[in-house]
């Protein structure tokens, strides 16, 4: 089963305020769903933007490494 999470228990996981949280979902930035009235993310799809994001950095990274 796939766990839930409210924008409390994102915002904590990911060291970010809860305002923070809001933003990245309404601005598409995280992958989020509304239940009921309530805003939620799926914890799987999450860690799936976080390693997509890491991977990103490091290919940025080693692309400017390789430039000089």
């Amino acid at each position: 089963m796939k766990t839930i999470l409210t924008v409390s228990e994102l915002a904590k996981k990911l060291q970010i305020s809860t305002s923070t949280a809001y933003r990245y979902a309404e601005t598409g930035k995280l992958p989020s769903f509304k239940l009921g009235s309530n805003l939620r993310f799926l914890e799987c799809e999450i860690d799936d933007y976080l390693k997509k994001m890491i991977n990103e950095q490091r290919n940025q990274a080693d692309e400017r490494f390789w430039k000089f």
